[in-house]
């Protein structure tokens, strides 16, 4: 087997056709069908379903491409960092990262790493949805809280202290947390801060609760209730005034934001110069 082949097989696959995995491999898509169909003689098995607009991987062809793609792509790399040379960057790094602080705090990075390296391409997810960083082909996560899966590599980046917020007219009833204090919460599993986790003791209810960091913030600043939140988050509120600071009910450690890698995977170049970014800005 070639692994030009190899390579041109991922490209497909990853494209969803013959025409378009062909372009990002600089050849015709007859060519691209014929090498193909090669490869599949050669295993002796069918790699892609075919139609006429698409193709799909077969059970054989799905469970193939997860066992090359590392090696494959390691070779890639490898070929992409030697033309390059050692004083630039090129290639994909995909990232994934969570939605307030991938818009905020992430992009500007990124924005500036893509500006200093002309062949640097960075495939941004930005999403509060949690994915498998093997399953969707992330080189890089950002997220907020240690992870659970032990088969990541973690690289802490900075921590997030956290506010015990409200807007002006919740002032008097939460100092106090007195009787129908309203409560707005972060749906974050994992996340200590949240308030339902920490126990918030009295008479209180859950007035609006989403996994949106974001929305939680502009429903605190609209009045309909308290909440702890990001201070990165709500710096330009609490300047000016549309947020204030109130005593905290308890004790609420920063929250670790971290980068985190694949493991048994080796890191390339791109991917450890966009991580080096990420660390030099949040430390």
């Amino acid at each position: 087997m070639k692994v030009d082949d190899l390579d041109l097989f991922l490209r497909v696959l990853d494209a969803g056709s013959f025409t378009h995995g062909a372009k990002v491999a600089g050849i015709g898509p007859s060519v691209a069908s014929r090498r193909i169909g090669c490869l599949e003689a050669e295993l002796g098995t069918r790699l892609l379903h075919r139609t006429t607009r698409a193709v799909s991987p077969t059970e054989a062809g799905r469970d193939f491409a997860e066992r090359i793609r590392p090696s494959v792509l390691a070779l890639r790399d490898a070929a992409l960092e030697l033309v390059a040379g050692e004083d630039e960057v090129s290639g994909t790094v995909r990232i994934a990262v969570p939605g307030a602080l991938g818009r905020r705090r992430v992009a500007p990075i990124l924005f500036d790493l893509v500006a200093r390296h002309e062949r640097l391409r960075v495939d941004l997810l930005v999403s509060d949805a949690r994915v498998g960083l093997v399953e969707e082909g992330i080189d890089l996560a950002v997220r907020v809280g240690l992870p659970r899966d032990s088969s990541l590599v973690a690289r802490k980046l900075g921590v997030s202290p956290q506010a015990f917020v409200a807007a002006p007219t919740w002032v008097g009833r939460a100092a106090t947390l007195g009787p129908g204090l309203r409560v707005v919460l972060r749906l974050e599993p994992g996340i200590p801060q949240d308030l339902a986790q920490l126990g918030l003791r009295g008479d209180w209810t859950v007035a609006l609760a989403s996994d949106d960091v974001e929305t939680v913030a502009r429903a605190i600043v609209a009045g309909i209730g308290v909440g702890m939140l990001p201070e990165w988050l709500v710096a330009d509120e609490l300047q000016s005034g549309a947020l204030v600071r109130l005593p905290a009910p308890f004790e609420v450690p920063p929250a670790q934001i971290v980068a985190l890698l694949p493991s048994g995977r080796q890191t390339s170049r791109r991917v450890r110069v966009v991580l080096d970014a990420l660390v030099a800005a949040f430390l």
